[in-house]
């Protein structure tokens, strides 16, 4: 809106909506109606343990500098290591996973204690405290069922107070987008839907996955065209699905009893007669020299 003001719109023959003024850089495939865009609960967890986790790195840089923050953060590593068990994966840039948050949520006391010689005691105090409230929510926000209204009110009332308290210790806490959603939106969307990880998109996410590996090999003038490549494509490499969504309803038919049966012994109908090495190399290869071309 006030990018909207500031520009000359008074000045062109047809003036601008605000809503014509919005960036249509990129057009959403689809429009969706904001009360029934769920919490992403996956992405929430990660979101939430790694904002703990950089607020206490920030608190001993600010402390004690950048020597004492790689001691902490060392001291950290092999507390998640060894009495956690928990790694980071390769991917995600080396972050952790869903499950293995939840396992750090669990073991909050762990990595207070971890990092307790680092901290002032006002500060650990106060990131204790968000701790807490964090593995007291980060259930009900992956619980793939009904929740009760007891625990509904609980969660609203922990997430509400769960930002405010970190940023008073912590004025450099940004609200980042995930923490909005899970302070704001979170809540209202569990009173009127029931739940949150009933509602989650990690199929949805998958199903993006194999659309972006196949973008580049599926190029067509129209998008009809490369949905035609990508189920070509799907076909070639047998996925899940392929044949059913392939069939025309034609099948081959049965020949008469006995009409093509294998009699001599070096007959290529014998199964031990067939090169089967053959085709299996040549099926392997076929998709693979297609994507090189």
């Amino acid at each position: 809106m006030e990018a909207l003001h500031a520009c000359d719109n008074d000045d062109l023959p047809l003036q601008l909506s605000p809503w014509q003024h919005l960036s249509i850089v990129k057009i959403p495939l689809m429009a969706v109606y904001p009360a029934v865009v769920a919490v992403i609960p996956s992405n929430t967890t990660l979101g939430g343990t790694f904002v703990l986790i950089d607020l206490r790195f920030e608190a001993v840089y600010e402390a004690k500098g950048a020597a004492a923050c790689v001691e902490a953060a060392e001291a950290l590593g092999r507390t998640q290591l060894d009495d956690i068990r928990v790694s980071p994966v390769p991917y995600h840039g080396g972050a952790l996973e869903g499950r293995e948050c939840h396992r750090v949520s669990e073991k909050y006391p762990l990595v207070c204690e971890a990092l307790a010689g680092y901290l002032a005691l006002e500060k650990l105090a106060t990131l204790r405290a968000g701790w807490a409230d964090w593995a007291a929510t980060v259930g009900t926000l992956n619980t793939v069922a009904d929740v009760l209204l007891e625990e509904v009110e609980s969660f609203t009332r922990l997430e509400r107070r769960f930002v405010p308290p970190l940023r008073g210790a912590l004025p450099s806490l940004s609200a980042t987008p995930k923490l909005h959603a899970l302070a704001h939106h979170a809540p209202a969307f569990l009173w009127r839907f029931g739940s949150l990880g009933a509602y989650g998109d990690e199929a949805l996410e998958a199903w993006h996955g194999v659309f972006n590996y196949a973008q580049a090999r599926c190029s067509a003038d129209s998008f009809l065209g490369a949905c035609r490549l990508l189920v070509a494509q799907s076909a070639l490499q047998r996925q899940p699905g392929a044949t059913s969504s392939l069939s025309n309803g034609q099948r081959r038919q049965q020949t008469n009893a006995g009409k093509r049966l294998a009699k001599l012994p070096g007959d290529g109908r014998f199964r031990g007669n067939k090169d089967s090495h053959r085709h299996e190399v040549g099926g392997d290869t076929r998709p693979d020299e297609e994507m090189r071309r």
